[in-house]
């Protein structure tokens, strides 16, 4: 039997119901140098080189912290510790540091602190989800307080991009251990307060190397998980900016409102089906690509996040300019589905556990494809689960058989090397690829190789690739800066302003 598109839809979610409630005006809602957002997840901790949340780099990126580098709203990576860098090979940078820079305890940035923030990341012991980028790192010379010298054990020619996300944020030696709690970086907003379950409160620090052209005096972020209850916080007046706006069934009542500004741009943003290619049903690729027939993109698209999305093939979103669609490897086809299931031995039917986080975008794509599964016989049994639990479970201990996220970070077709990381997936072929793309001397090269890592993961379907989201953002007509596109989950509030 044949599920009707209209029946699929409704099990996306029900409409969500609104409070009528009167919009304060924001200038006497706020003082001209205070701006409040929300975010949807409160980080775990504000160390970011020890955890993998996103929140973390929502919060802290080019806030709390810095790194050498730094990605511009473009993509490009451009200068932030480092005013320079030059390389040999991919295999030796050369960064020179920009001078005056001062941590927010008053500490001055050197060069000791770049070596001990990278070897700290790549020790035994250290939790960084990106330890693959500085295990890969050979030697750290320093031979004045302004030079770092950079040996790699194998060529990277995306490490200076790597040293723009949040995981290569420089830490103090003297604060690295408190970070989690109180953290204290170079970047222009230093922490104030911590409520927990409930808010964040960032004051501008005066001693930072571009203080002048900052002009929010105070942040707060507010952690609010209900899309509901954030929008009701943005009519309200309580909320000046939600940088990741979920209730996207409700947009339009923004977009008629001249009070307030919406934009949809491009994102690093990957919304996938996640596979553990360890556990012993999907171990065989024949399932893994049976799921993937099972579902409408297009479907799950217009369902869960109201159009605002492209479908993807692959572990990559078309942000990338060495993207390409691979849709039709794993396009809807219920009947292929079948076969392949038939032929993996689950021609009488196949129960998965769907762990899904508590997000409301997740649990309509979750629903919808539990439906789609249905309709080729597999039984996916949701559980939801909340994200600090979903992360202990399907990150750390990897105890789950299928579940759903989304993958914001730059370049996490990465991730596929590390055979630890959640998905467990482990192929010599494609790390030989991910080679040469790292070692390419030129852009046809690197592209090239690019390509055929996204085919390489297409036929081996890891994962299923579902879409790549727009970053919607709806914030205050009084504000300005606030970015478009995301090719980084960064929410630059030095470049914020208000208007008069």
């Amino acid at each position: 039997m044949k599920l009707a598109r209209r029946s699929l839809l409704k099990l996306g979610g029900t409409a969500l119901a609104l409070m009528a409630l009167p919009y304060a005006n924001i200038a006497t809602a706020n003082t001209p140098k205070r701006v409040t957002l929300v975010l949807r997840n409160e980080p775990p901790t504000l160390d970011p080189t020890s955890q993998p949340a996103v929140a973390v780099s929502e919060l802290s990126l080019l806030n709390i912290f810095e790194g050498l580098t730094r990605s511009n709203e473009d993509g490009t990576i451009a200068p932030c510790l480092a005013e320079s860098w030059t390389s040999s090979g991919a295999q030796e940078y050369i960064f020179k540091l920009r001078k005056g820079v001062v941590f927010q305890d008053g500490t001055p940035f050197t060069s000791a602190d770049v070596k001990f923030t990278y070897e700290r990341n790549a020790s035994a012991t250290s939790t960084n989800k990106r330890k693959r980028i500085f295990a890969n790192i050979a030697s750290i010379n320093t031979p004045d307080d302004y030079t770092v010298i950079i040996q790699l054990k194998s060529p990277s020619r995306l490490f200076p991009a790597f040293m723009s996300e949040f995981t290569a944020s420089i830490v103090s030696s003297k604060t690295a251990d408190s970070n989690a709690t109180h953290p204290v970086g170079t970047g222009p907003y230093r922490l104030s307060q911590w409520i927990k379950g409930s808010s964040v409160t960032l004051e501008k620090f005066d001693g930072h190397w571009n203080a002048n052209n900052v002009t929010i005096d105070t942040v707060n972020i507010r952690f609010i998980s209900d899309a509901n209850a954030q929008v009701n916080a943005m009519l309200s007046g309580d909320v000046d900016v939600i940088p990741s706006f979920e209730a996207l069934d409700l947009i339009s009542q923004f977009q008629k409102d001249d009070r307030f500004v919406v934009t949809a741009g491009e994102s690093t943003d990957v919304h996938l089906l996640c596979l553990n290619n360890k556990a012993s049903k999907l171990s065989d690729v024949r399932v893994r690509k049976a799921l993937m027939h099972a579902i409408d993109r297009e479907m799950i698209i217009e369902g869960a996040v109201n159009g605002f999305a492209t479908p993807i093939g692959s572990q990559m979103s078309p942000i990338y300019p060495v993207f390409i669609d691979l849709t039709g490897e794993s396009a809807y086809d219920p009947d292929a589905a079948r076969k392949l299931l038939a032929e993996a031995g689950y021609a009488n039917g196949l129960d998965l556990n769907f762990v899904v986080p508590s997000t409301l975008i997740y649990q309509r794509a979750a629903e919808i494809i539990q439906a789609m599964f249905a309709q080729v016989g597999i039984n996916a049994k949701i559980e939801v689960l909340e994200w600090a639990q979903w992360l202990d479970t399907v990150f750390r201990r990897k105890a789950y058989e299928i579940s759903i996220v989304s993958q914001p970070d730059p370049w996490t077709i990465f991730n596929y090397l590390d055979p630890n990381y959640f998905y467990q997936y482990e192929s010599e072929d494609f790390a030989k690829i991910m080679a040469r793309a790292e070692q390419a001397e030129t852009d046809q090269e690197f592209e090239t190789a690019m390509h055929e890592a996204q085919r390489k993961l297409a036929s081996d379907a890891p994962s299923g690739w579902l879409f790549s989201l727009s970053h919607v953002t709806v914030h205050s007509a009084r504000i300005s800066g606030v970015w478009k596109n995301a090719p980084n989950k960064i929410n630059e509030m030095a470049a914020w302003r208000l208007k008069s």
